[in-house]
């Protein structure tokens, strides 16, 4: 049986395609001395095809390797090749929440990196300097408020082209962050977690449009259609969270770190924090916060995986209920955020 090796390469005047035949399998990798053949295949052969703009932007040439018994298994692997290489732009956010719109609107079109790996705590990550320097081959970068983001600013400030860094806050409701305890609250700084309200997700994924627009203009249209499908799912998402949150207005949640205004809010819901200022409580807070549990008859203290529990595992051997984990920052945005009302439900659904 006659078996092909085939090299695809982009030259100047089209698409070569250079064929050995051999039945070795050993001289797979181009050692036969077999006949060789090679044909050129005109540009617009590839018209429509993903990949193709790709190769042109990076005007070098292109390889792609296939082997098997016939060549239907060589245009597949093709096929397939132009979808894998097909990104043309390159998109940074900060956080995970803010993933799911980029691929919903972008599609297959970018290639999509998240700053804070899930699992890690945005309010206390720190960007290398060699994480900050790949952002030079950034086409445009989605901030949304966290921490780092300041040190990202000072440091890029003058280094990238005008319009890559993007404020997706512009538009949104921000709010203050609260620390709450019986003796009422104070306020000590912005509340960073602008994600949890999906009106605000909103005006982010209308940032992405705009942004991807500016750097596709041919694919406006597209970008336009698939924002529009994406805030409907939003508008979706936010019906059903109705439903589940709205009728528990003016209860608390035990939580051992305010991270869930954003959404509580929306539905008059308070939250009663076991950190105070961003710190671990004490013995005296912790006498507080039982008094206050327990008047209040709370049986479950949400923690987060990015913060310890230690303190939740303190005050849980005294009011004999039980932890539940939420965690803020999902990776898929829509159905994380059911998941966390969902698990919102089994401390406000109490007696």
């Amino acid at each position: 049986m006659i078996r092909h090796m085939a090299s695809v390469k982009l030259g100047d005047s089209g698409i070569f395609f250079t064929t050995k035949n051999t039945n070795d399998p050993k001289k797979f990798h181009g050692i036969s001395n077999a006949s060789q053949q090679s044909q050129p295949l005109p540009m617009k052969f590839f018209r429509g095809v993903s990949c193709f703009s790709l190769f042109k932007k990076n005007s070098s040439v292109s390889q792609l390797h296939c082997r098997n018994t016939n060549w239907q298994f060589f245009f597949m692997m093709l096929f397939l090749a132009c979808n894998v290489f097909s990104a043309q732009w390159t998109v940074f956010v900060s956080v995970p929440p803010q993933m799911e719109a980029v691929q919903k609107i972008a599609g297959g079109n970018v290639q999509l990196e998240v700053l804070v790996p899930p699992g890690m705590n945005p309010e206390n990550y720190t960007l290398s300097a060699k994480r900050i320097s790949s952002l030079s081959r950034a086409d445009a970068v989605f901030l949304i408020g966290v921490e780092f983001e300041k040190v990202l600013r000072s440091r890029l400030d003058g280094t990238l082209k005008a319009g890559v860094l993007i404020d997706t806050r512009e538009g949104m409701t921000l709010r203050k962050m609260e620390e709450h305890d019986h003796g009422g609250h104070s306020h000590y700084g912005w509340d960073p977690h602008v994600w949890l309200n999906p009106a605000n997700m909103l005006v982010y994924a209308r940032h992405v449009e705009q942004a991807l627009s500016r750097l596709d203009p041919e694919r406006r249209e597209l970008y336009q259609q698939r924002c529009e499908g994406y805030c409907r799912e939003l508008q979706n998402l936010k019906q059903k969270l109705d439903e589940m949150l709205r009728k528990y207005s003016g209860r608390r949640v035990l939580v051992v770190h305010p991270a869930f205004g954003y959404l509580l809010d929306i539905y008059g819901i308070g939250q009663l924090a076991l950190e105070q200022e961003g710190k671990e409580p004490g013995a005296r807070r912790l006498s507080q916060l039982l008094r206050t549990a327990k008047s209040e008859n709370h049986r479950v203290i949400f923690t987060q995986p990015q913060f310890s529990d230690k303190s939740a595992r303190v005050l849980m051997q005294n009011l004999k209920g039980s932890i539940v984990s939420l965690d803020p920052l999902p990776e898929q945005y829509s159905e994380g955020m059911l998941k966390l009302a969902q698990a919102l439900l089994q401390g406000l659904q109490q007696p």
